[in-house]
């Protein structure tokens, strides 16, 4: 199992950060292997997190489903994001690269609502994907970025300050 990246979390739920409820979150690469499947799910029962962001979830999510109950799915191909639903409605999702999902959730108690992302962004893919994740993310509206992203591109070094990569891992990285 490779670690796990958390590539961001989120500033606040309110204005008022005392009133904020707690999200917890795990996310894996599970790099289309499902030897590591028992694993995986076994934290995921025993630390029940509101959300579970998978990077290239093997069979598209559906083994790891079957595994995990009162969590519900949402994703296309090997990007999953798993929730429990008695804590978190699904508002909508939709994809946002080959490689990044988009899902909009509120919470049930307290109506708040806020986006995740999942996301793998490698060295060589120049930036890209990480501007579209900055263009797909609203103001004033909390967002989860997770996944792996790579800090350095290729060819950046001297200017990676400048990198949406960078820029994307600062602005939402605690």
């Amino acid at each position: 199992m490779k670690s796990l990246l958390i590539a961001g979390l989120f500033a606040a739920l309110a204005s008022n950060p005392a009133s904020t409820e707690d999200i917890n979150v795990i996310s894996f690469n599970m790099d289309n292997k499902e030897n590591n499947l028992e694993a995986v799910a076994e934290m995921i029962v025993k630390e029940t997190p509101l959300i579970v962001a998978v990077q290239e979830c093997p069979s598209q999510g559906k083994t790891l489903k079957e595994k995990i109950s009162g969590y519900e799915s949402v994703g296309e191909g090997s990007c999953q994001i798993f929730f429990l639903q008695d804590v978190l409605v699904l508002e909508g999702g939709k994809k946002i690269n080959s490689k990044t999902y988009k899902a909009s959730f509120k919470l049930r108690q307290s109506g708040r609502k806020f986006d995740v992302f999942n996301t793998v962004i490698g060295k060589a893919e120049d930036g890209v994907p990480a501007e579209q994740i900055l263009d797909a993310t609203q103001e004033h509206k909390p967002s989860i970025i997770l996944g792996t992203i790579s800090h350095t591109p290729a060819g950046t070094f001297g200017k990676s300050r400048k990198n949406p990569n960078v820029v994307l891992c600062d602005k939402y990285s605690d």
